[in-house]
C-alpha cells in the first residue's frame, strides 16, 4: 500500500491497483460508494492510518438506526379473505385505486429484425460474377439453371 497523501492511498491486491480516498469515502472499485460499506481496500488504507473503520460507514447501518427503525409498532397484515372490496356505490371507494394498463408504444415485435438494410454501395463498383459451370457472367455455380 502506498500512501499519497493525507486522505488518498493506493492499495495494490491480487486484483489489481486500487485508489482509496478516505476523505470522500469512495474508492476506484466503487463498492464503497455503492453500497456504504468500506470495501476491503478502504479498511486496509482506514486501518493503516489507525482510524475507527466504524465511522466511515454510512449512519443506516449502525444500531441506532435499526432502533429507531424498529422502534414503532409494525402491525400485521390480515389474510387476503379479510381485505374489504370496494364497491362503485361505496362512499369509500375513492381509497381504492385502479391499475391502467396501457399497450405497448412500438406495435414492433421484440428481436431481431427481419430483413437487414442493405448497405450503400458508397460508389464503388460492383463485383462481377462467373459461373464455373457454364462460363456465364451473373451467377455462381450453386445457382446455374443451364442443363448440363
Amino acid at each position: 500500500m502506498l500512501r499519497a497523501n493525507e486522505a488518498e492511498f493506493e492499495v495494490i491486491s491480487h486484483e489489481g491497483t486500487n485508489v482509496v480516498d478516505i476523505r470522500n469515502r469512495c474508492c476506484i472499485c466503487r463498492a464503497w460508494q455503492l453500497y456504504g460499506l468500506p470495501c476491503a481496500h478502504a479498511v486496509a488504507a482506514l486501518l493503516s492510518c489507525r482510524q475507527n473503520v466504524h465511522r466511515f460507514t454510512e449512519s443506516c447501518f449502525t444500531v441506532a438506526s435499526y432502533r429507531k427503525t424498529y422502534s414503532k409498532t409494525i402491525h400485521p397484515i390480515p389474510d387476503k379473505s379479510l381485505w374489504k372490496e370496494f364497491s362503485d356505490g361505496d362512499p369509500n371507494a375513492s381509497e381504492a385505486f385502479e391499475v391502467v394498463i396501457n399497450p405497448p408504444k412500438s406495435l414492433r415485435p421484440p428481436g431481431r429484425p427481419r430483413k437487414r438494410a442493405q448497405a450503400e454501395d458508397h460508389g464503388r463498383a460492383k463485383r462481377v460474377v462467373d459461373c464455373s459451370r457454364c462460363n456465364q457472367t451473373g451467377h455462381f455455380r450453386t445457382m446455374c439453371a443451364t442443363p448440363i
